[in-house]
């Protein structure tokens, strides 16, 4: 094992090392004319038709032999010149500990480069144990940490529920479509299907509501938020209609441009959408599309669950544990999902949020010092022998 590390970092660094100690081989043995040396000093590892590969061997005595060959990494694909938030999360079992872990990751973070946070957010969320103290920290100056906190286990009994409005200022969105490709296939999707029907400003409007709450709702659950209700009005149930896979995305947008479709299947919720009608009607639908836009007020009982407002931002409504909440509206998601993962209302993230990552060495557990010493017995020099 020791000899594999030795030659991964040898890899990592295109350097060949010395042999430890050594300073003038046997004269017995003879290398002159053959492939083989003995380094003394460090020297740089020259590649073989642009590449470097090397062998490791274990012998065994009863005969059980064991041989790995290793090559040098690919090279690293170039970062993406646009800088975007990335969402810290550490843990510990203790208050103490999780907040000296959350101070080196800090610290950590200040130092890396902003091409290489995406993996630092990928090796702590990918690499680390979720644990019950836990805190969250967004990069690129979008707010301060929050606090250490324990796991709340009757916020997770209550569960998070999503209430889609699709109210909201309109512009601000490009942060999420550069940043996030839950949310970037969606809109690309509705503007593929749009295109070529000549809408109105108001058509368009709604349209552009509907796939802002669309895709912030999907963006929300592809990073483990699983809803315990859908639940909106307006643009903001069609798009719960959508998200719960009861109509496709095509269909509610029929609907709120007036186009009839009568023959478009409409399936059983796969989410708890919680209508005021039958989700199986096409008339409801038509008429939940034909519904002026409005501001919605939450659901009665909103103490029921924890809930998230979706429109074409997104606001948690999460009592003590509201956390702050940057301009940056991809920021105002990645903020949210981190204060809903400390309350343990998270589950794990789509894999295409980690497409191309890779894992960086970043800060580890810092295990509490404990004293395992037994003092010894004072010595009495009076004491008989």
């Amino acid at each position: 094992m020791i000899g594999l590390i030795k030659t991964v970092l040898a890899l990592t660094h295109r350097t060949i090392p010395p042999i430890a100690h050594l300073r003038t081989p046997n004269p017995a043995i003879r290398l002159d004319g053959s492939v083989f040396e003995l380094p003394s000093t460090a020297r740089p590892w020259a590649s073989v038709d642009g590449v470097r590969r090397a062998g490791v061997s274990a012998f065994g005595i009863g005969g059980t032999n064991a041989h790995v060959v290793l090559e040098q990494a690919p090279p690293t694909r170039p970062r993406p010149r646009r800088h975007v938030p990335q969402l810290l999360l550490v843990s510990a079992k203790t208050a103490a500990v999780a907040q000296d872990s959350l101070d080196r990751v800090t610290a950590f973070a200040a130092e890396t480069a902003p091409g290489e946070l995406a993996d630092l957010a990928y090796t702590l969320r990918t690499g680390r144990a979720e644990l019950q103290w836990r805190a969250a920290l967004l990069t690129l100056a979008h707010g301060e940490a929050t606090g250490v906190r324990r796991v709340d286990e009757a916020a997770r009994a209550r569960g998070v529920a999503l209430h889609l409005t699709g109210a909201g200022e309109l512009t601000g969105n490009r942060p999420n479509y550069d940043a996030d490709p839950v949310y970037r296939r969606t809109v690309d999707e509705g503007v593929a299907l749009l295109r070529g029907h000549h809408l109105g400003d108001g058509v368009r409007e709604r349209c552009d509501r509907l796939l802002a709450c669309v895709g912030l709702t999907r963006s929300l659950i592809s990073r483990g938020v699983t809803p315990r209700a859908l639940a909106g009005s307006g643009v903001g149930v069609l798009a719960g209609a959508v998200v719960a896979a009861v109509m496709s995305l095509a269909y509610a947008l029929a609907l709120l441009r007036g186009a009839d479709a009568p023959d478009v299947r409409l399936n059983p919720a796969e989410l708890p959408l919680h209508v005021d009608g039958r989700p199986d009607d096409h008339a409801y639908w038509r008429a939940q599309a034909a519904r002026p836009a409005a501001s919605v007020p939450l659901p009665d009982e909103p103490d029921r669950v924890l809930w998230v407002e979706v429109g074409t931002s997104v606001t948690p409504h999460l009592g003590a544990d509201q956390p702050p909440l940057p301009a940056d509206r991809h920021a105002r998601v990645l903020a949210t999902v981190g204060a809903l993962w400390q309350s343990g209302l998270t589950d794990g993230w789509d894999p295409v949020h980690d497409t191309g990552r890779r894992r960086l060495p970043a800060p580890t557990y810092p295990f509490a010092a404990t004293r395992h010493y037994l003092d010894a017995p004072g010595a009495n020099p009076n004491r008989e022998r």
